[in-house]
């Protein structure tokens, strides 16, 4: 039996840096599946001395925004997929852009919190913004 090994992960206050074998170990994949995985997403590596390390919280943004309901889905490298398959095989500059957006670490700190009166709060809070106000008329440019 082996020894269990428990990746590395350190928090430098801007979020959690996270070995490689995080990925390997979570995921069930190789090495060079993981490497794969964040060439995919658009993560780069950070390389340590002799270890590989990646953005959790970038990892964790980027698989949200993919996973969200109504998303064409993602056809990770290694996976089975035919050609015809509308997945999408890479990740787009409108993908990395929702990943980005303050709006969606406010979406999964709320999800992982279950508090059903936070949720409550942010959809009224997106739909007002999402809509003009009654009685004003917007010019051209949004203002």
């Amino acid at each position: 039996m082996s020894p269990i090994t428990i990746p590395k992960v350190y928090n430098f206050g801007a979020g959690e840096l996270a070995e490689l074998s995080y990925l390997e170990d979570v995921l069930g994949i190789s090495r060079k599946a993981a490497r794969a995985w964040l060439k995919a997403l658009h993560i780069e590596p950070l390389f340590i001395g002799s270890e590989v390390f990646f953005s959790l919280p970038t990892f964790k943004s980027i698989m949200y925004v993919l996973s969200k309901p109504g998303g064409k889905g993602f056809a990770f490298p290694g996976s089975l997929y035919r050609k015809n398959d509308p997945r999408l095989k890479e990740v787009t500059p409108e993908i990395l852009a929702m990943a980005k957006d303050p709006m969606t670490a406010v979406e999964m700190e709320i999800a992982q919190s279950h508090d059903s009166t936070l949720m409550r709060k942010l959809l009224d809070y997106k739909s007002k913004m999402e809509k003009p106000s009654a009685g004003k008329k917007e010019s051209p440019d949004g203002e």
